[in-house]
């Protein structure tokens, strides 16, 4: 036996549709690609997406639907919570739309790094994953790869426990010691002669870094119900 929590409305009691009666998943789903859709329409039309048209729909669907699992498994199955559209739906905290622009944004470095230094990518993260050498000295560096590397120990919680909500605070924490790291290290930099190019004594060692980051969140989100996106 599995015990479970009770899903509430804002008025902390089980949640229901205005009659009364049991609210479908479906509808639930579908209201949250609505906003989404209406979401990244806004920040179409402002300037502020890289997608065109023809590709919103399929972001809203991959957001919306994402952030409804994901809100409900980032929860201890064994506690309630109150179904809030605002909060799962938010940009920044512990949401699937934040997560998934995390992953958009590594996506986004290594095309740029490609186009603008006209390097392959795989080549690069093959060099620098083979000399990859992390220091305490560099204390974001460090911690990210720390983070990193606990994946296993998260899962193999969830598993024992049959609470994947350990595996959900596993891969925020990781997008969070992410969004550090780039708040201090930028992987290309301006060089003497104008040009550009990565940091020569660290840049493929992170590149490296951040793509392992990248690869796992996306082997972790298939576990979590997130459908990843490279652009957003």
């Amino acid at each position: 036996y599995v015990g479970f929590g009770v899903v509430q409305g804002k008025d902390r009691k089980r949640f229901r549709t205005r009659e009364g009666g049991t609210v479908r998943l479906v509808d639930l789903l579908d209201e949250a690609r609505n906003r989404m859709h209406a979401d990244l329409e806004k920040r179409l039309a402002e300037g502020r997406t890289p997608l065109t048209e023809s590709e919103i729909e399929h972001a809203a669907n991959n957001l919306g639907y994402s952030a409804v699992k994901y809100f409900d498994l980032k929860n201890s199955r064994d506690r309630d919570y109150v179904f809030d559209y605002d909060a799962m739906l938010a940009s920044d905290g512990d949401t699937a739309v934040y997560l998934i622009y995390s992953y958009a944004r590594i996506c986004s470095i290594e095309r740029k790094i490609a186009s603008e230094l006209g390097v392959n990518i795989e080549e690069v993260v093959a060099r620098g994953a083979k000399g990859l050498k992390l220091s305490r000295d560099r204390p974001l560096e460090w911690q990210l790869a720390i983070q990193l590397v606990q994946f296993p120990d998260a899962l193999e919680r969830a598993l024992a426990d049959l609470k994947p909500h350990y595996l959900c605070t596993y891969v925020y924490d990781l997008a969070v010691q992410l969004s550090r790291f780039y708040s201090e290290h930028r992987l290309i930099v301006a060089n003497e002669d104008g040009s550009k190019g990565l940091d020569k004594e660290h840049g493929e060692h992170w590149l490296a870094l951040i793509h392992a980051v990248r690869i796992a969140l996306r082997d972790a989100f298939k576990l979590v119900a997130i459908e990843p996106l490279e652009r957003v």
